[in-house]
């Protein structure tokens, strides 16, 4: 399970950014920041995440690249970023509630992926 978080996670920095670079007409320029501060601050995340994790339980092994990337259009790209805290929440509530350290850098990425996602629907 962690290992698939992680993955996802790294593989929606590389689908963030090439959708920032294909952001194009109306809206375009807050979409192309709203991706950009995505992209930016998720690696540093992903990092800090996996550090504590392994710290506590070892060692992570068996990390899959993502399959493909969409191409951007206002709408792929909010499904995408809903898909994705879709997915969050469901790793979230497998946690156990007592690793409240990495509960709370998962709340973290809710909140960049909700945010994100308030600023594609409404900025743009």
């Amino acid at each position: 399970m962690f290992e698939k978080l992680v993955s996802t996670l790294m593989a929606s920095r590389d689908q963030a950014h090439i959708f920032h670079w294909q952001t194009t007409g109306p809206g375009s320029f807050a979409a192309h920041m709203a991706l950009n501060a995505y992209y930016d601050a998720i690696p540093d995340m992903v990092d800090a995440l996996v550090e504590s994790y392994q710290g506590k339980y070892g060692i992570v092994m068996g990390y899959e690249p993502a399959e493909r990337f969409d191409e951007y259009s206002a709408d792929t790209a909010i499904k995408y970023f809903k898909a994705l805290s879709t997915f969050i929440e469901r790793v979230y509530a497998k946690f156990p509630k007592d690793d409240t350290n990495i509960i709370n850098q998962l709340d973290a990425f809710k909140d960049l992926i909700y945010t994100t996602i308030y600023k594609l629907e409404n900025l743009s």
